[in-house]
């Protein structure tokens, strides 16, 4: 799926349980952020919409900031 997809999806009409559950993900224990990161976006169809048991989540980046440096500074703070 692509940035622009991701983006557009509606959470309003995407059905709770085909979001993925965040609190499922399988973290790795690695020193290596681009691979730690890599394994959370393989877990996650939308970067941008999941969900974290019964609540929907949708989240925003601000400008200036590509998604694998704010999921860098995510993993890296342990998310």
């Amino acid at each position: 799926m692509t940035r622009e997809e991701m983006l557009n999806v509606d959470i309003r009409t995407v059905p709770l349980e085909e979001l993925e559950d965040i609190s499922c993900i399988q973290y790795i224990d690695s020193d290596n952020i681009a691979e730690r990161i890599d394994n959370i976006k393989k877990q996650l169809n939308n970067l941008y919409i999941h969900r974290n048991g019964n609540v929907a989540v949708m989240n925003e980046y601000t400008e200036g900031k590509s998604i694998n440096e704010v999921f860098g500074i995510l993993v890296a703070a342990s998310f």
